[in-house]
């Protein structure tokens, strides 16, 4: 028997609200889009920075409803959830995007240009980019996958959160199947590491640093939607298996490869934790 299961976190209902969070908390950060600038740095910071309303509107949901409440524990210090976690997330982040970035600069796909390097905008950046990644997995691999696996299984609650994941892309610029797939299985990837780990900070710190190191770092797209500042800038891009020059990193063959081989390694190194998680909903 799931423990603590009710009809309202059946998945249908449960799919419904956290989309209504989602639109609730993107219709708070339209506040950040009466600033209007031309200055590059700002322009992007306000970007990253306007997912600041789903974390409000997902925790205050989540403190108003008092069975929502544990919830919330998956963000709280503590378990999985330390400083070393999240450094080794965006660790994990940077080493995986950048060996993406670099097979795709080898094979001569792009070239790129040094723009400037300006240490406190990078690093007011890097918090704002922890904003919007965060927002994303508190929504998809907090809020959404933890309330499922209250009455479904592991599994299930990963698979539709990660479909939700991807399904979110759907109208980035630019999408194709292929970067579809991909980010159905990048999701998959961060609901593993959530699951095994126990860590919601230690995923931030992946999708975060994935997206930083592309779009803030080398000037790519990040998910088809395009870098407006960044350390270097994009030149001479080219499609190959090794990148799609709309979509960015996502939408190619390599990176596909790549999470397939990070889900199979993640699954193989944690076979006890797996079967340990199935154990608690049988």
């Amino acid at each position: 028997m799931h423990q603590h299961t009710s009809w309202k976190d059946h998945l249908i209902i449960t799919l419904i609200l956290t989309i209504v969070l989602l639109f609730l908390g993107q219709l708070c950060g339209l506040v950040f889009s009466l600033i209007q600038t031309n200055n590059p740095f700002l322009k992007t910071f306000l970007f990253y920075d306007s997912n600041l309303g789903v974390w409000v509107v997902i925790g205050g949901f989540c403190l108003l409803f008092k069975r929502e409440r544990p919830l919330l524990d998956i963000v709280k210090e503590g378990r999985g959830n330390t400083t070393l976690s999240l450094f080794f997330g965006l660790l994990s982040g940077i080493v995986l995007n950048a060996f993406c970035v670099i097979l795709a600069y080898l094979h001569n796909d792009f070239t790129l240009l040094f723009n400037s390097f300006a240490p406190l905008q990078l690093l007011a950046l890097l918090f704002a980019v922890l904003i919007q990644s965060g927002a994303e997995e508190l929504l998809v691999r907090g809020f959404m996958m933890q309330r499922l696996e209250r009455r479904y299984s592991p599994l299930l609650a990963m698979i539709v959160s990660s479909m939700l994941f991807a399904a979110l892309h759907l109208f980035n610029p630019h999408v194709t199947m292929i970067a579809v797939i991909n980010l159905f299985l990048f999701g998959f990837f961060m609901a593993l590491v959530t699951t095994f780990y126990q860590s919601l900070w230690m995923v931030i710190g992946i999708h975060a640093a994935w997206n930083y190191t592309q779009a803030i770092i080398f000037g790519l797209p990040n998910s088809g939607i395009p870098a407006t500042y960044s350390i270097f800038s994009l030149m001479h891009p080219m499609k190959s298996a090794f990148y799609d020059p709309l979509f960015g990193i996502e939408g190619s063959l390599c990176a596909m490869l790549l999470l397939i081989l990070l889900i199979a390694a993640m699954a193989f190194l944690n076979v006890y934790k797996w079967k340990s998680a199935f154990s608690k909903h049988e």
